[in-house]
């Protein structure tokens, strides 16, 4: 199956589900738990390339402003051979505080990386969305479609996570208004400053507007380097982890977004 034609196939991966009106939040200021600490990524074990921690990718990430615009989206795409509406893919990681934006040049199959946003705020720990009101912002894999993005927002801009997909569904879990959203606060999902969602939503909203119709997003714990899993034995979380770390390590090998689907209870992930 192409790159290409895989977009609308993924979908298959949520359930349709009615669009959500924004509701008040309870703001949190802070990161509620105390315990998240913002580290820097050690890369892959088993000798394989550590791709976002190379001096190119490290040109990728970009810093707080309030003077970020969209104006320069289109050039910037173009140097990449890129353009606004190209399938694209959004890696979030929560451990870390970052978005990580990769999107398909017309002329090749694999994903190249096109800036890495700092997450403002974020509430939770470490693990996944549970039930609602547990303030946990997802991890796992959705599928973002037109009726995920949203112009309007109290938080600026906003894009739904689609939460639950079959997987959080078949664990019975609950949960509704998890975004990723602006206005830097958050309640249960990942706040980015005004002119970070800013552009995202632009990236966004073009995409879904294209015949792929939608995008991956991929949210994780943190980068997950064997390294980084070996320090997790202890976790509650570890089983649901290592269902997510295929996924992970299939993106890091070839740059091509997986085939994801679930199977019973369990992701399943094939290489494409």
């Amino acid at each position: 199956m192409s790159t290409r034609k895989m977009w609308t196939y993924k979908r298959s991966l949520h359930r349709s589900r009615p669009i959500h009106t924004p509701t008040r939040r309870r703001v949190v200021a802070g990161l509620a738990g105390g315990g998240i600490v913002v580290a820097g990524w050690t890369g892959l074990a088993g000798g394989q390339v550590a791709f976002a921690q190379s001096s190119a990718d490290e040109d990728k990430r970009v810093r707080f402003s309030r003077a970020f615009t969209t104006a320069q989206l289109p050039k910037d795409l173009d140097a990449l051979g890129a353009r606004l509406g190209t399938p694209m893919l959004l890696r979030v990681f929560k451990q870390e505080r970052e978005v990580e934006v990769w999107v398909q040049p017309d002329d090749q199959q694999t994903f190249v990386l096109f800036r890495i946003y700092p997450i403002c705020f974020f509430s939770g720990d470490l693990g996944p969305k549970i039930e609602e009101g547990d303030m946990q912002a997802p991890e796992g894999f959705y599928f973002v479609g037109p009726e995920q993005i949203r112009a309007h927002s109290q938080f600026h801009r906003a894009i739904e996570f689609a939460f639950p997909n079959n997987y959080d569904a078949a664990q019975g879990y609950t949960g509704t208004e998890l975004l990723i959203h602006g206005n830097c606060v958050s309640s249960g999902c990942y706040a980015m400053t005004d002119p970070f969602i800013e552009q995202i939503y632009e990236l966004a909203s073009a995409t879904v507007a294209s015949p792929a119709r939608g995008f991956w997003i991929h949210a994780f714990p943190f980068h997950m380097s064997d390294a980084a899993m070996a320090e997790q034995q202890d976790s509650p979380w570890l089983a649901f982890w290592q269902q997510l770390k295929p996924g992970y390590d299939a993106f890091e090998s070839r740059r091509i977004p997986p085939l994801i689907r679930v199977d019973g209870e369990g992701y399943k992930i094939t290489e494409l």
